[in-house]
This record gives C-alpha cells, structure tokens and sequence, in this order.
C-alpha cells in the first residue's frame, strides 16, 4: 500500500544508523589508538573541505536553475 516504500526507506536508514553506532561502540578502543589529534584535525580538514565543495555546487546548481 501507499507508504511502504517511505517505511523500508525509514527503516533501512535507522538499520545503518544504528549498525553504526555497534560499530563505533566495538571498535572503541583500536579508533583511539589510530585516531590521534593530528589525525583527527585532517579528518575534519578533509571532511570540511568535502562538505564546502558539494555546498558550493548545490548552489550552483540551485541558481542555474532558477525559475
């Protein structure tokens, strides 16, 4: 019926989410070992400049395409 795909969506999403979060909790202890704070400020380099990027193309995207 109507909805059923919006629910296996829903679903799914908090099925990965909390995979997730099993994840993170198992492996603990190994991340604190790899993830030093050197590490850690080029992990949020890298993702910062990623998240910038796809930002800046939204836009471009939205704008080219406007009304």
């Amino acid at each position: 019926g109507p909805g059923n795909g919006q629910r296996s969506f829903l679903l799914g999403v908090l099925f990965g989410i909390l995979l997730t979060d099993i994840a993170k909790a198992v492996l603990a202890q190994r991340l604190r070992k790899v993830l030093t704070n050197r590490a850690l400020e080029r992990v949020h380099l890298v993702i910062g400049s990623v998240m910038l990027l796809f930002s800046i193309r939204v836009f471009v995207h939205a704008f080219s395409h406007w009304g």
